[in-house]
């Protein structure tokens, strides 16, 4: 109040703003005052403006940045994967076009806050899956220096189905891809293949060899041949792919195009190869003409920096040096691509996606997900990245549709980022598009079966527990290190992450893998006789930190620890406690989980945990025992030379109380270990560990002296349909040869 009494009206009070930033000079700060006559009038008005000139001018610029939300966003956030992004997700709501009860039609007055809010949640927990994928990709290359994981696919890409397999790409770093021979040292001790473009095949390339170096695995000597025309020796990409399932006969692995996939085929492995440079058959897609904001010029030129990748498989025909060509493969780009979609963008993508489902109920195998992925990229480009928001849901899903039909009725998909490139070649033609336009028509019509009369979403359920359940899924796709200064390089990165990631559940991801990697890093170290006190509290510093992973395996490793050390009444407490918690109501870490399993994990734990309590609850994993481990026991040490050892807890929770009563002297009891040991080790019903069950299992009736009964489990152990235990071979022939 002023000495006459009146009230002055600040710009907070009036604009929702402290001050307006001014770059000149000023010697007085402008003010709002009001007269004796009512009116109101600036003092020292920097503006020059009247304030109902003022309050016009605001509001349009507002009108205007509401208008171009998305553009704008885009601008701030070309890549939506970041920690910014998720932090203005989790304090903003406008992470998200503006849902308007006043806009045509599309929730009522009463529901638009809770729409609002259902929509801001699930684009955090889009985003959460994917950023929950780059993270295990930034581990793995840190933990690796010949080969560079890369998460691909679907799932990787933030569209969650139940029945998505996880896509997996595996580049091999030491082997080194140009385009040209411009400054090349060919001195250099190093494989260098070059890329010969096939101009009749779009989006293939030859291979061709220049120098050969240092051996590179799962390239042998046989791959390569030479051509029909001998004009030099070439990769055949037919071959690398048998050479791959010849080096992985152990795993029971097979082809599944140019992947490789588990028995069950819940798991596609793509070994390739990296050129560096972008393509020279996509150079156009840099500089060509695009009527949108979308793709930003930042992101495109973060996509080309990275280059291309070279998977191994040809075109869809069967003629002569058909094994020499390789596909051109944009996967690091297209996920570039889709973690940059906004909301919209990714929901048109998941619409699609569930009208494959329909349509593959009748034209099976004609169109798969990458067609429709290129569908959402080229109508991007087309229209401008203001108009796919939610209340444009109906005509952004028709666009998409209408470029599929058009592509259908002339038998003509162009690959987005090499137009030349027909990909409907060898599956779509006349002889079958005739039904297949039918069904696409009929879906642009009458939509899809999660959307409802109006041709809007229906509410969908993004819950912690599904985010939760499909962490615990791709868990299993390994941690390991090379060394232990890569394990506390990638501590010390998580370390960072954790701490300057907004969200929660990213943060408890991170300990989990520091957890995991301090189960990887006390394996690695030596039990050192000369100050062995130290030693000791160093390992059980690292068994502590190593304890938060799940129920378990933490704890398994500590009895390994106590039993190396000699004190196995300290052993078979800790196994008490393991088996305790092996209940058959706890959850296995790295297997697919349906909608019961996942309704009976959210009864088993409370809401209000964190992730790691939830895990330490309800959750068992794998033991994993590295190459060379030092706490495995001493009966078991030739099935780590070579290779790490994985083993259900409740499998080596059973062998450890066999070794202690062994040891201790106790007959008995150790043959009651052993029977269990034996009726668990039946009962596995996972393939990746039971042929280790059924190998430790005999190495115990070896040690007890039961040759027969050992030569019965080595035998079943190398019958088994999954992974093979490499140790039991040799353990076979020495019982054998006795």
């Amino acid at each position: 109040m002023d000495r006459f009494g009146i009230r002055k009206l600040s710009y907070y009070d009036k604009y929702g703003v402290k001050t307006f930033p001014y770059k000149g000079n000023r010697k007085y700060s402008s003010c709002l005052r009001q007269t004796f006559e009512g009116d109101i009038v600036v003092q020292n008005d920097v503006f020059g403006l009247t304030i109902q000139t003022f309050e016009k001018k605001f509001l349009e610029c507002l009108m205007r940045r509401k208008r171009n939300r998305q553009k704008i966003t885009n601008i701030l956030h070309p890549k939506k994967t970041t920690t910014a992004y998720l932090e203005f997700l989790e304090h903003n709501n406008l992470g998200i076009e503006e849902i308007s009860s006043q806009e045509n039609g599309y929730v009522h007055d009463s529901n638009a806050c809770d729409a609002r809010q259902c929509v801001c949640a699930e684009e955090r927990y889009l985003r959460l899956r994917q950023m929950m994928f780059l993270l295990k990709d930034k581990i793995k290359k840190e933990s690796e220096s010949t080969i560079t994981q890369i998460s691909s696919g679907s799932l990787a890409e933030g569209v969650h189905f139940l029945d998505s397999d996880v896509d997996i790409m595996h580049v091999i770093n030491n082997v080194h891809i140009i385009q040209n021979m411009q400054g090349k040292d060919l001195t250099l001790r190093e494989t260098i293949l070059k890329m010969e473009y096939d101009h009749h095949y779009p989006g293939f390339s030859k291979l061709k060899l220049i120098a050969i170096g240092k051996k590179v695995n799962y390239i042998k000597d046989d791959g390569f041949v030479v051509s029909s025309d001998n004009d030099g020796i070439f990769l055949s990409s037919s071959r690398f792919r048998q050479n791959l399932l010849q080096s992985m006969s152990a795993l029971n692995f097979t082809n599944h195009g140019p992947c490789i996939s588990d028995p069950d085929q819940d798991y596609d492995f793509a070994f390739c190869l990296r050129s560096r440079r972008w393509p020279k058959q996509a150079e156009k897609w840099i500089y060509r003409h695009r009527y949108g904001e979308w793709p930003t010029d930042t992101l495109i030129r973060n996509i080309t920096k990275r280059g291309c990748l070279l998977v191994p498989i040809g075109p869809r025909r069967r003629q002569e040096d058909d094994e020499l060509l390789w596909r051109v493969s944009f996967s690091e780009a297209e996920k570039e691509l889709c973690h940059s979609f906004n909301y919209t963008q990714m929901i048109c993508y998941r619409l699609l996606k569930c009208s494959l489902q329909l349509i593959n109920l009748h034209e099976k195998d004609l169109l798969c997900s990458y067609f429709l992925k290129t569908a959402v990229f080229w109508v991007s480009e087309e229209i401008s990245i203001d108009s796919f928001k939610i209340t444009n849901m109906k005509q952004c899903f028709s666009l998409c549709i209408e470029k599929l039909i058009t592509w259908v009725d002339c038998c003509y998909c162009p690959n987005y980022f090499i137009p030349e490139n027909n990909m409907f070649r060898g599956k779509v033609n006349k002889s079958n598009n005739t039904s297949l336009l039918e069904l696409m028509r009929n879906i642009k019509r009458n939509g899809t079966p999660i959307m409802n009369d109006k041709f809007q979403l229906s509410p969908s359920i993004y819950t912690d527990t599904k985010l939760e359940c499909l962490f615990f899924r791709i868990t299993n796709i390994g941690t390991s290190i090379e060394s232990p200064r890569a394990g506390l390089k990638i501590i010390s990165f998580l370390i960072s992450f954790r701490d300057s990631c907004p969200s929660v559940f990213l943060k408890e991801v991170c300990k989990y893998y520091i957890s995991n990697i301090c189960q990887c890093l006390v394996q690695m170290l030596s039990i050192s006789k000369c100050n062995k006190q130290i030693n000791v509290r160093m390992f059980q510093k690292l068994l502590q930190k190593s304890l938060k992973t799940d129920a378990v395996s933490g704890w398994l490793l500590y009895a390994s620890f106590f039993y190396v050390l000699g004190r196995y009444k300290v052993t078979l407490c800790i196994v008490d406690y393991i088996l305790s918690r092996c209940t058959p109501d706890m959850f296995q870490l790295g297997s697919t989980y349906c909608e019961w399993e996942e309704h009976m994990y959210e009864k088993l734990v409370s809401k209000q945990l964190y992730l790691g309590k939830k895990m330490k609850i309800a959750t068992i994993d794998i033991v994993v025992y590295t190459k060379m481990s030092i706490l495995i026991p001493y009966e078991l040490r030739q099935e780590v030379i070579n290779n790490e050892l994985l083993v259900l807890p409740d499998v080596m929770s059973y062998c450890l109380r066999f070794l202690c009563y062994h040891h201790l002297n106790e007959i008995d009891m150790r043959n009651e270990a052993l029977y269990d040991l034996e009726m668990t080790a039946e009962g596995n019903v996972f393939d990746n560990t039971k042929s280790t069950s059924f190998t430790i299992s005999g190495i115990c009736n070896e040690i007890a002296g039961r040759k027969t009964n050992a030569l019965h489990w080595y035998q079943k152990s190398l019958q088994c349909r999954g992974t093979l235990c490499s140790s039991a071979i040799q353990r076979l022939r020495n019982l054998t040869s006795d």
